[in-house]
């Protein structure tokens, strides 16, 4: 996503707001300085080179990201607090949300997504309750951002009214995708929970067909880009086909389908593929980290293929089951006992149980908690008599 709010003016809102243009520096403010620049501003240049050189020394690109996303994180509620204490008198490390009501800052984007590389922007958009609220935290947010450029943070923010988020532009699709990677960063919480509960799931769900458009649009232009090929001699690993844009992109198309809106909560084996897609080797590199990944991928793929064989085993055991062993199992599955399981179906206790213990034994389980654990591994569910 190229920056949510860079351009602004006629992309994010259908009036630009005078202090919360991105992609330029904030310019000085007339008030006094908020946090000492000559302590804040070499903290965070210190941490980066920190995290840097942990990079180098072998921390993985997942940890390197978290780490830099953790440093831009606490900086922002750092200066938020100070632009609190200059502006309002508040100081917000005893009471968060005081004085803040009406305003709240969200990550969108790869930074909502916890992925940010070294040379991204931060991508913020102020959430205002109101318009009032707006004009009230103007000259804040101005002096908030000033001071985060001043850091070393590139900020490309924007600005919009609660009111203003019940609306799709179509000439906006790309902030409407970053949104849906939002992430609450600081002020006033409940204005968030409004925003991510109560306004945007509506909207959303009616865009959906513009959307999922937009999205395969804006992915075809892309792609055209770079000549519809992944043989380039020097590919870029974000824009190319196959790069990172395009599992983005994957990941837009499942939150816009209504599957799962957060990002970060997927399964162990997506986490495992989320984990290839930002851990690569950067050239020049050395010998034994090559060696590395080439026996981490070997490993990777042995237990994958065993776990493809195991459950292509399973399956099997399932399917040579009878009707009545399949009713069984998925009742037992739940948790029901051979009574009760005797009652539903209309059949003796005894013979419950006859069934049970053949269909153990051809499931080759120990015990009903292995029982159930096949039973996960298969997918079964209670409307689900058979997985294949």
């Amino acid at each position: 996503m190229r920056s949510a709010g860079r351009t602004r003016s006629k992309d994010v809102t259908a009036a630009p707001r005078p202090g919360l243009e991105p992609g330029d520096k904030p310019a000085k403010m007339t008030q006094g300085p908020l946090t000492p620049l000559s302590v804040a501003g070499p903290q965070a240049d210190d941490e980066r080179q920190r995290i840097q050189r942990q990079f180098e020394e072998g921390a993985s690109a997942r940890e390197t990201l978290n780490a830099l996303c953790e440093l831009a994180d606490r900086n922002i509620k750092q200066i938020l607090g100070d632009v609190l204490r200059t502006n309002k008198g508040i100081d917000s490390r005893w009471a968060p949300n005081a004085g803040v009501q009406g305003l709240c800052l969200l990550a969108l984007g790869g930074y909502g997504r916890r992925m940010l590389f070294p040379y991204s922007d931060l991508d913020i958009l102020f959430l205002f309750g109101n318009e009032k609220a707006e004009q009230e935290f103007r000259p804040l947010i101005a002096e908030f951002s000033r001071t985060l450029w001043d850091a070393g943070f590139r900020v490309s923010s924007a600005g919009r009214t609660l009111e203003e988020c019940k609306r799709i532009e179509e000439d906006n699709a790309e902030f409407h995708l970053a949104l849906l990677d939002r992430r609450f960063l600081a002020g006033d919480a409940e204005l968030f929970e409004r925003l991510d509960t109560k306004v945007l799931p509506g909207p959303e769900r009616a865009a959906r067909p513009f959307l999922l458009s937009e999205l395969r649009k804006l992915t075809r232009e892309r792609l055209t880009r770079y000549g519809n090929t992944i043989f380039h001699l020097e590919p870029n690993v974000k824009e190319s086909p196959g790069g990172l844009r395009d599992y983005q992109a994957a990941a837009w198309l499942r939150q816009v389908c209504g599957e799962k809106r957060e990002f970060w909560n997927s399964t162990a084996a997506e986490e495992e593929l989320t984990a290839g897609a930002v851990d690569f080797l950067t050239k020049p590199f050395r010998d034994q980290a090559l060696l590395d990944a080439i026996h981490l991928g070997l490993s990777r793929d042995g237990t994958a293929r065993e776990n493809r064989k195991t459950l292509a085993a399973l399956k099997e055991r399932f399917g040579s089951l009878s009707p009545r062993e399949h009713e069984i199992m998925l009742q037992v599955v739940r948790g029901r006992l051979s009574k009760q399981i005797a009652g539903d179906i209309g059949i003796a206790e005894a013979t419950v149980k006859v069934h049970r213990s053949r269909l153990m034994r051809k499931m080759k389980a120990r015990s009903l908690p292995e029982l159930g654990r096949m039973a996960d591994k298969l997918k079964l569910g209670p409307d689900e008599p058979q997985p294949l």
